[in-house]
């Protein structure tokens, strides 16, 4: 019987469970469609996205410059980065979390 490795089982739980919340988030959007405040702020809403991408990609920018990490991908690992956080911020936007969240009417 061979062992396991434990950070690969680690590594394979956390992208299930990536994936699962994704697939989850995606039915929720289809289900919800909750576009209410993009439909009525469009300039707020492209504001955010970009806020919620591009800062958090910024920070992962700053970690791989000041390490010892391949610097040629950096751009690529940035742009795919900020291509997640956005389509999260987007599927939680249209799934209805948001609006549950930052209700005022509770």
């Amino acid at each position: 019987m061979t062992a396991v490795d434990p950070l690969s089982y680690i590594t394979w739980c956390i992208f299930a469970a990536f994936v699962i919340a994704v697939i989850v988030l995606v039915c929720f959007s289809i289900y919800v469609s909750d576009t209410a405040f993009i439909l009525a702020h469009p300039l707020k809403f492209l504001l955010e996205l970009f806020v919620v991408s591009v800062v958090p990609a910024a920070v992962f920018a700053v970690l791989i410059v000041t390490r010892d990490a391949d610097k040629s991908r950096i751009f690529v690992a940035i742009a795919v980065l900020a291509f997640k956080f956005a389509v999260l911020h987007i599927l939680l936007q249209t799934s209805g979390y948001y609006k549950h969240l930052f209700d005022s009417k509770k």
